[in-house]
């Protein structure tokens, strides 16, 4: 299996980082009112990601703060139920949420870490 996960992901690799750039160019900066637009589109945004990823069901759920994007996919109805909560809004980047990091540096950094994010979520539900 660890084979076929790695080749996958050589395989599909400049898809993934075209998609991850895609949604990194949407400045969903909840903490900033005149982005308000924008959190709204990158929630539609991972609502669409689920769907063609397989998932069942996905929808954008509106709330009294900002919207909550629901999904789920069921593969096996008896099997137990996983939970995978993440946010798909951003701070400002400043000095003090990023130390002396340089924000050259950062941009790589985030793609490292969504990427290795967003395999787990597809391999845990591949494989259930």
């Amino acid at each position: 299996m660890q084979e076929q996960v790695i080749q996958y992901l050589k395989d599909h690799r400049e898809e993934h980082l075209n998609q991850l750039k895609e949604f990194l160019a949407i400045p969903s900066i909840s903490a900033l009112s005149e982005h308000h637009d924008d959190v709204v589109k990158a929630a539609e945004w991972v609502k669409e990601d689920l769907l063609n990823s397989g998932f069942n069901q996905a929808e954008v759920m509106p709330s009294d703060g900002k919207p909550v994007v629901y999904g789920e996919v069921i593969k096996n109805p008896n099997a137990p139920t996983v939970l995978i909560y993440g946010h798909y809004d951003v701070q400002p980047l400043t000095q003090s949420n990023y130390g002396n990091q340089s924000r050259l540096m950062l941009p790589s950094v985030m793609i490292n870490y969504m990427l290795a994010e967003q395999l787990m979520i597809r391999v845990k539900y591949s494989c259930i």
